[in-house]
């Protein structure tokens, strides 16, 4: 092992000063408090079943790592807050009230800052269903509207209707059950009664009914009405009974035919003479034409009275 003499260390000490006090360390910057940020919806509804609470946005001027505490600090009770230290959180299990919500932020160096969010949570009200007047289809007509367009909700957020019959008979046909607006086809006659169901985000419904009749001809005593028919006027104005012996009972004959106003009670005997209004007359052997000359003498639906 080799020595070095000692008078070479002390020189050596001598001219680098080993035997002066260090200098001081320099001063360092004091760290500054960080910036706490929540983004959090300001007012929000029961229906929408989750909230976020976000405070990504927050940060340290230094750049030093932040550590998140999230507290509910007023508000009703069994409101919770998913993770607490999570930057962003999901805020559940709330009921209608005003919650105020508080973000601490703490940097590495033990510095802190706060921000406060007030969210309002509105009570939930089931959506207004509204399912449109009732209304009455006449024979031949089966095609009837199912109008639920003036449902409504306050929070603007029904996600589904559905239409169902719940009474009357067995033979109809829904075109479309989960359209507000939809046609249904009535192949018997009678009563039917649909009601509609709307639902909101959160699983409230609100329920209406509406009751569609499709009237048919009537019997009695060796006659037979038939309500409601339009007058139509092409060439003339005149209604169309089609297949009208199918109306008679078998082996019956047509003796005479009545007009009158939908809505009212005098009947109008038909003609067989063309000339006069109303007449009436057999086309092909098979479909009764009833004419009127005058469309302002009966107005556009008229009801129709065939004698056998």
């Amino acid at each position: 092992m080799k020595h070095i003499p000692v008078y070479v260390i002390m020189a050596a000490c001598f001219l680098t000063g080993c035997f002066k006090n260090p200098p001081p360390p320099l001063p360092q910057p004091e760290a500054k408090a960080p910036v706490a940020e929540v983004n959090a919806v300001a007012e929000s509804s029961e229906a929408r079943p989750q909230l976020t609470l976000d405070g990504r946005a927050s940060y340290d001027p230094g750049n030093l790592p932040l550590r998140f505490r999230w507290q509910i600090v007023d508000g009703p009770a069994n409101a919770r807050i998913a993770d607490t230290a999570a930057s962003l959180t999901n805020f559940s299990k709330y009921t209608p009230g005003n919650y105020r919500i508080v973000l601490t932020v703490t940097n590495s160096a033990g510095k802190s800052a706060a921000d406060t969010a007030m969210i309002s949570i509105l009570k939930n009200h089931p959506p207004v269903a509204n399912a449109g007047e009732d209304q009455t289809v006449y024979w031949p007509e089966e095609l009837a509207e199912l109008d639920g367009s003036q449902t409504y909700d306050r929070h603007d957020d029904i996600i589904s209707f559905r239409w169902r019959k719940i009474s009357g008979p067995s033979l109809f046909k829904l075109e479309d059950s989960t359209r507000s607006r939809t046609q249904v086809y009535l192949q018997e006659n009678g009563s039917y009664r649909f009601e509609l169901t709307a639902l909101d985000a959160m699983g409230a419904a609100g329920r209406d009914t509406v009751e569609i009749a499709r009237q048919g001809p009537v019997y009695g005593n060796g006659e037979v009405v038939l309500f409601n028919l339009p007058l139509i006027c092409p060439w003339g104005c005149n209604i169309t009974v089609s297949n009208y012996k199918s109306l008679l009972n078998a082996g019956s004959t047509l003796k005479k035919v009545f007009v009158r106003k939908t809505g009212t009670n005098a009947w109008t005997e038909a003609s067989s003479n063309l000339e006069n209004s109303p007449s009436y007359e057999i086309a092909e052997g098979k479909d009764l034409l009833v004419w009127i000359w005058d469309e302002n003498q009966f107005g556009y639906q008229l009801d129709v009275k065939l004698v056998f």
